[in-house]
C-alpha cells in the first residue's frame, strides 16, 4: 500500500493517477498546490499518555451532573418556599428531601468537576514541555 513518493508525484509536482479502463493503462496528471510550513514540531508521547488522551476527562460528565442537582434544587426549593404545609406534611417533607439531597448531590459533583477540569490540559504541558525541557 505504501508506494515510493516518486511513483506518485511527478518532477513537476503533478500527481499521477493510474486508472484502468478496458484493461489499459492511462496515466493522468493532477495539479497540487502545497502550503509550506516554517517548523515541524514532533512530540513522543507514551502509551499511557495516548491511553489518557483517549479515554478523555471526566470534567464534563461531573458538570453536566452538578447542573441537573443544582437546577432540582432550585426548583424544589421554589416550590417548597411557595408551599403551604398547612395539611401537607408528607408533599413537604419529600420537597425538603430531595431539595437537600440535590443541594448536596450539586455541592459534591461541582467540588468532582473543579478538581478534575485541567487533567488533559496537564497531559498536553507534559507533552509539550519536553520539546521546551530539551528531554
Amino acid at each position: 500500500m505504501a508506494e515510493n513518493l516518486d511513483n506518485i508525484v511527478d518532477s513537476d509536482g503533478t500527481i499521477k493517477q493510474d486508472r484502468q479502463e478496458n484493461n489499459s493503462t492511462t496515466d493522468e496528471k493532477v495539479p497540487v498546490t502545497r502550503g509550506r510550513i516554517h517548523q515541524f514540531k514532533l512530540y513522543d508521547v507514551a502509551e499511557y499518555e495516548l491511553v489518557l488522551i483517549e479515554k478523555g476527562s471526566d470534567a464534563s460528565l461531573w458538570l453536566n451532573f452538578a447542573i441537573a442537582f443544582l437546577s432540582t434544587f432550585f426548583s424544589m426549593l421554589a416550590a417548597l418556599i411557595t408551599l403551604n404545609p398547612a395539611g401537607k406534611e408528607t408533599a413537604f417533607i419529600i420537597l425538603t428531601l430531595i431539595t437537600v439531597v440535590s443541594c448536596f448531590g450539586g455541592i459534591l459533583c461541582s467540588v468532582f468537576w473543579w478538581k478534575t477540569k485541567g487533567t488533559q490540559e496537564d497531559i498536553f504541558k507534559t507533552i509539550r514541555s519536553r520539546i521546551n525541557d530539551g528531554r
